[in-house]
Formats: structure tokens, C-alpha cells, sequence
């Protein structure tokens, strides 16, 4: 479990600090939206889709450390990516499937 708190909780409030410091209406943002969806999907998941050893009678409780802190800082690192234009076009053109044979995508040459 101490793992689990350093790893997914520590460190991702140390990296998101350093991205509130240079960005900050992404973290005010999003941080929120990126723990509420955490918490939904993995409080779905684990009734439904995968199982964890459980340390305490509540299996969400494994899970909190990365839902407060690495999939939220995720989320506001992707749109932190997107909104200072790091991912440009040309590269998300490359995950884009196209009807041509012998490219990736029709939009590079």
C-alpha cells in the first residue's frame, strides 16, 4: 500500500504542481473532472470487470492513491499537451486510419 500512495499519489502531485505552476486553469479544471471519472470507472470496474487482493473490506480503498492523484494529473496533462499545441496534427494523423494502401494517412506525404 505504500507503494501504491508514493507511486500513484505522491508523485503525480509533485509533477501536477510543477504543470499548475506554468498552467493553471488546467489544473483548477480538470484535476476534479479527472478524479470524479477515476472514481466512477474503477468503483464500476471493480464490481463488474477485474479483481484486486484486497487489504481492506472496501476494494475501492486499493485504488484511492491513483484516483486522487496519477489519473487526474493524466487527464490535465493531455489537455495541458493538446492546448500548448504539442500534439500537432501531423502526429495525430498518424493514429488515423485511411483508405489508401500503401500510407498511414492520406494528410502526410
Amino acid at each position: 500500500m505504500l507503494i501504491n500512495v508514493i507511486a500513484g499519489m505522491i508523485i503525480p502531485w509533485i509533477f501536477s504542481f510543477f504543470l499548475y505552476k506554468k498552467y493553471p486553469k488546467v489544473i483548477i479544471l480538470l484535476y476534479p473532472l479527472g478524479i470524479s471519472i477515476a472514481f466512477i470507472s474503477n468503483d464500476w470496474g471493480f464490481d463488474i470487470f477485474w479483481l484486486v487482493a484486497l487489504f481492506h473490506d472496501n476494494p475501492s480503498f486499493s485504488a484511492l492513491p491513483f484516483n486522487l492523484g496519477y489519473f487526474p494529473f493524466i487527464c490535465s496533462l493531455f489537455v495541458y499537451l493538446k492546448l500548448k499545441k504539442i500534439i500537432n496534427k501531423t502526429a495525430a494523423c498518424y493514429f488515423r486510419f485511411s483508405y489508401d494502401k500503401y500510407r498511414i494517412c492520406s494528410c502526410v506525404t
